[in-house]
Order: C-alpha cells, then structure tokens, then sequence
C-alpha cells in the first residue's frame, strides 16, 4: 500500500467533515518525511442532489489519483458509502498535524494485516472437503497444522470419521498420528502411507474389505 493519505480540511486548515471542507490535502511519504503532494479543492460539495453529489465525489476520486486513505473528523453517510464503495481505507480523527501520519499509517497497517491473515486462515480447510469425485475426500491437515489456527488432527479428523460415509480419504500430514491405529481399527477402517517430497505424507484410508 502506497503512503499517500488524503486529509479533509477546513478553510483554517483544521481537520473537518466534508461538509465543511475546503480542500483534500493528500500528502506522502519519501525517504523519511510525509510532504504535501497536492491540494484537491472541495467547496460546497455537499450541496445539489444526491446524483450531483456523487458525481462531485467520483470527481474527487479521481483527482486523487493513487491515494486509497482519506481522513476527516466523521465520515459517514454518501460520502462514506462512495469512497469505501471506491475500495479506500477510511479512518477518522479529532485533531490532526502531519506527525501523526506515521501512527496513522502504520495502525491502518496493522489492521490490515489482520484481516489479509484473517481472510488467508478462512481459506484453509479445517475438515475433508469432498473432491470432484463422489465419496472420495481430501484433507490438508499439514497446512492447518502449520496455521495459528487452534486445530489439532483429533479435533478435525475424527468428526469427519464420526459423521461421513466415504470410499476414501486421503490426509496430507509430517507423519501419522499416534492414535490412528487404534482409531482405524475401531471403525473397520484401513490406511496406506505415500511419502512424498519436502517430508511431507499422504495418509490414504478407506474401509476394510469384509
């Protein structure tokens, strides 16, 4: 994310709401100062319908060019729904002065940060997942294994054991688990183990032959 951020000021340059505003001052940050980069001005942009309004704020955007951080004193309503609509970071504040922009800066990274890991931890499955073929099923559990996720392979494995009818299953994992025999044979179930590259092993089970 590029350091440019976008303040809403009034006409004494106090950090303001946009239906006070004068200007967008948008400032960035080269080698180890934030310096102002341009000045979008923004008289009455509130005023006419909702229509022209929206227009005015798509005009806005686009003067900003590459900037995707703006920062009032309250951000709400039309406004707030056109720039996040817009994909920018929103983020408001009672006082500002241009030190505050690293603070500012680096807590948006923060937050985001959290939320690119919070949305890479939904990606990993926490159960088999059902291939294209029916009743065969896939799990990697040395992917989950290896996430912050609180997941341990009895928590995750033995439910899908519990509850699923299936031809077969195979487990990606470091190493088979202690409690596997017992627990395989206790469901008539069978397994086979692959190794394959990079000490990783694929755990193939499926029902005993009667």
């Amino acid at each position: 994310m590029q350091k440019i951020i976008a303040v809403i000021l009034d006409e004494n340059n106090h950090i303001s709401e946009m239906k006070e505003a004068k200007k967008l001052s948008v400032f960035h940050k080269t080698e180890q100062k934030w310096s102002l980069l341009l000045e979008v001005m923004v008289p009455d942009i509130l005023n006419g319908s909702i229509a022209d309004i929206r227009e005015g704020l798509g005009r806005i955007i686009k003067e900003l060019k590459d900037c995707r951080i703006i920062v009032g004193k309250s951000i709400t309503g039309l406004v707030y729904n056109v720039f996040n609509g817009a994909g920018f970071i929103i983020s408001e504040l009672e006082e500002f002065n241009i030190q505050v922009l690293d603070e500012l800066y680096s807590d948006i990274q923060k937050e985001l940060e959290a939320v690119y890991a919070e949305q890479e931890a939904a990606k990993i499955p926490t159960a088999p997942v059902e291939t294209k073929e029916k009743g065969n099923y896939f799990f990697d559990f040395n992917l989950l294994k290896h996430s912050d996720l609180p997941y341990t392979s009895k928590s995750t494995i033995l439910p899908f054991l519990n509850t699923t009818t299936f031809h077969q299953l195979e487990i990606l994992c470091d190493h088979v688990m202690p409690w596997f025999d017992q627990e395989m044979k206790k469901r008539n179930l069978t397994y086979t183990v692959t190794d394959l590259t990079g000490g990783i092993c694929s755990i193939l089970v499926k029902p005993a032959m009667l």
